[in-house]
């Protein structure tokens, strides 16, 4: 999926069509700013992890998990 959309986007293909050459020209270089941020925000989302910790299991919530889990396995493999 990502090899996807980059390909279609030409990110990072030397090959890639331009209107222009950023150092030179003013509105390739506004282009060329505009499609980085892009692609730095793009990352950036990835990248956000959560703000708060996973909540602890009680012992009495953790307990009951593993009965079950214990139940499950003893089911799936048989008697």
């Amino acid at each position: 999926m990502f090899q996807d959309s980059r390909q279609s986007q030409g990110a990072g293909r030397a090959d890639a069509d331009t209107d222009g050459e950023p150092l030179t020209d003013a509105t390739a270089r506004d282009w060329a700013v505009r499609d980085y941020r892009a692609h730095l925000l793009a990352v950036a989302k990835r990248a956000e992890l959560p703000t708060t910790a996973p909540r602890v299991l009680t012992e009495r919530i953790a307990r009951r998990f593993l009965r079950a889990v214990r139940g499950w396995l003893a089911t799936a493999t048989g008697p």
